[in-house]
């Protein structure tokens, strides 16, 4: 999704959703957070449950079904995704548009994640590339601190994971509610769990499948 779409969306969706609440967090299904951080790594499914009226995006996120991070959605001009865990904050992600990775030749959205202080932890970025030679277009390209690009990426709408070679190791997917406005987001990933990927990756991914869930749930609705 194009940097001007997103963000308008973001926007507007703040406007038009005037009621309902946010989810409230479960309470978690591992030993300790950093077993949770772990599991959301390498787990074969990770699924974020979201309601679409709620005011402000949240949802609790569970790895291999297990309760294990807790999203919360603040701003309207300045959004905010915060992914915490018990209560404690992990990470944040934002989109920014006046960084270093903004002058990137044909780069589009770009979300950035920090810790609690505000140290950058790394980038996901739509950009057109040809990764292991695939043909030129637009991919989602993920970078650590330092701007060195990690062994995956993804297709433009997210819903397609690669590996170095171009191997599909993953998948990335919504399921609506037949009668309601409740969904679930999933990145599944493939070899039963044998792939990792880190999870600010897998959330921007799901940040993107909340988008194209929330359009369809108003144009059906």
């Amino acid at each position: 999704m194009r940097k001007t779409t997103k963000l308008f969306l973001g926007f507007t969706a703040g406007l038009l959703l005037l009621c309902g609440c946010s989810a409230a967090e479960e309470k978690l299904g591992y030993e300790n957070a950093d077993v949770a951080k772990g599991a959301l790594a390498s787990a074969s499914s990770v699924r974020m449950r979201c309601d679409l009226d709620n005011v402000d995006a949240s949802g609790n996120i569970y790895a291999d079904e297990k309760a294990a991070a807790y999203m919360k959605n603040s701003g309207l001009f300045d959004q905010t995704w915060t992914i915490s865990i018990s209560g404690e904050e992990w990470f944040h992600m934002k989109i920014v548009t006046d960084e270093e990775i903004n002058k990137m030749t044909k780069s589009a959205t770009t979300y950035a994640f920090y810790d609690p202080d505000n140290n950058l932890l790394g980038y996901a970025q739509e950009r057109v590339t040809t990764p292991d030679q695939m043909p030129e277009a637009y991919y989602i390209i993920f970078l650590d601190a330092d701007l060195n690009e990690k062994p995956y990426y993804a297709s433009e709408d997210g819903h397609t994971i690669y590996t170095e070679g171009g191997t599909v190791i993953g998948s990335v997917k919504k399921e609506m509610d037949w009668s309601g406005s409740q969904c679930n987001l999933y990145v599944n990933l493939e070899d039963n769990g044998t792939q990792v990927m880190d999870f600010q990756d897998k959330y921007a991914l799901l940040d993107m499948m909340y988008d194209e869930a929330n359009e369809y749930y108003k144009d059906n609705k």
